[in-house]
């Protein structure tokens, strides 16, 4: 056995280590900073990542199927935590967590409160917060020497998990009305779809299907009337930010089928992107 593999014995031991004692310890710095933690590296998924729920989520439940595909690059899961000192995380009265769809005004942003059926989910997602924070806090860089205990699969692995479980086994609420996604029957399927795309029509009153390419380019169309906006989005980059800002929210497929056919038609000139 070389050098190279004892280290990694060693890291290896140190890992098993790190996660047993996660278990116990409490790796925060106050509540505020374990309600950060959850929100930030359990319940925020990236972009990159998110494609898989675009696939599984509807499967469970189709009411999900045009609200994921329309925004799935934009929307994030958060965690209300100022209900935890004033009630049970549990309680159906509470709102603990929110699927944000930023508007224009932060103020304003509208939120789908979503209540899991798992009454030990924030035990759970309490558990892989103290997880991450756990390695964090050994995890270090000296002299140019990273080390890492690579411990990110399992971590990606359960994190997911408890976002798929959130999405698809819960109670959602908007503007008084609510809904159950673990129930597949076709009426509740039309109530999860008519809750989820009236949150975006709220947020987003000119968000379309990706599949509506027409529709689309009449909003390009009418954007590039005005010759100023019309060169602020004439490379690609501030066209993307220009059509997932409010009011359009578009998802990343329409923006660059949108783009793509903008060129061809000239509607925005090779002169314009320089």
């Amino acid at each position: 056995m070389d050098y190279s593999d004892k280290i990694q014995i060693h890291v290896d031991a140190l890992r098993h280590y790190l996660l047993a004692q996660a278990e116990v310890n409490d790796p925060f710095i106050s509540p505020k900073d374990r309600n950060e933690r959850i929100s930030r590296d359990i319940l925020t998924v990236s972009s990159a990542r998110r494609g898989m729920f675009v696939k599984e989520i509807p499967g469970m439940n189709p009411g999900f199927a045009s609200f994921l595909s329309r925004f799935s690059p934009v929307f994030t899961i958060d965690w209300n935590s100022e209900f935890m000192d004033e009630v049970s995380m549990m309680s159906r009265f509470a709102r603990p967590f929110q699927i944000m769809l930023n508007a224009s005004d932060e103020n304003d942003s509208r939120m789908l409160s979503i209540i899991p059926e798992d009454e030990d989910f924030l035990n759970k997602a309490d558990k892989l917060a103290r997880i991450v924070a756990t390695f964090e806090k050994y995890e270090s860089e000296d002299n140019g020497i990273r080390v890492y205990f690579d411990a990110c699969q399992y971590i990606w692995d359960r994190r997911e998990s408890l976002v798929r479980d959130l999405l698809s086994r819960s109670v959602l609420h908007y503007k008084g009305d609510s809904a159950t996604t673990s129930d597949s029957s076709p009426s509740n399927v039309e109530k999860v779809n008519r809750i989820l795309m009236s949150a975006i029509y709220d947020s987003y009153p000119k968000n379309i299907a990706p599949a509506d390419l027409d529709g689309a380019m009449v909003h390009v169309i009418q954007a590039c009337d005005n010759e100023r906006r019309k060169m602020l989005i004439s490379e690609y980059q501030d066209y993307e930010e220009f059509f997932k800002a409010y009011p359009y929210g578009w998802s990343d497929q329409l923006i660059r089928k949108s783009w793509e056919t903008s060129l061809k038609e000239e509607i925005i000139s090779e002169c314009d992107t320089g």
